[in-house]
């Protein structure tokens, strides 16, 4: 393919489709609306989920010679995004479980130690420098820390003196 047919095919950009014709492309596609009528089909994607990614779950089906699926009603894309949004909501939950039991487990190891947690981190940033320095880097702490939403805050009120 030529620069210029590249060219060309880049400025045939495919325009946005409404929800009418994305159920009638899946139509076109074999994908039936019987299970699931089409009107309902069409309040799902505009409501629940996008073109794009309900699409990416037709790749679970069987197609014929010419690409038309065999036996797809909307129903089981509409249910497998379902299941898709109910298992990223699980496993947000969980990983929010988990990382709050190991703050909790950390900061009880850290109160059961004599540490000085000022100490600790003056420790990890030197360590840090040196290993910056070695590689031709310079290491800044303060900026390092400040770039995070998370620790902003913190480091904002304990600059000077950081603890664990």
């Amino acid at each position: 393919m030529s620069v210029e047919e590249k060219c060309s095919a880049h400025q045939r950009r495919r325009r946005a489709l409404s929800v009418d014709e994305q159920c009638q492309l899946l139509a076109r596609h074999g994908i039936k609306f019987e299970q699931c009528c089409r009107e309902d089909a069409k309040h799902f994607l505009k409501d629940n989920t996008y073109f794009f990614k309900l699409k990416a779950f037709d790749n679970n089906f069987v197609r014929d010679d010419k690409g038309t699926y065999l036996n797809l009603d909307f129903a089981y894309l509409k249910d497998l995004s379902t299941i898709d949004f109910e298992f990223r909501v699980l496993i947000l939950r969980m990983t929010g479980d988990i990382e709050h039991a190991l703050r909790v487990r950390f900061n009880n190891l850290l109160s059961q130690v004599n540490e000085d947690g000022y100490q600790v981190i003056r420790d990890y940033e030197d360590e840090q420098a040196k290993y910056y320095e070695k590689n031709g880097r310079i290491y800044d702490s303060d900026s390092c820390y400040q770039q995070s939403v998370y620790t902003k805050g913190m480091i904002d009120k304990f600059l000077k003196d950081k603890p664990v």
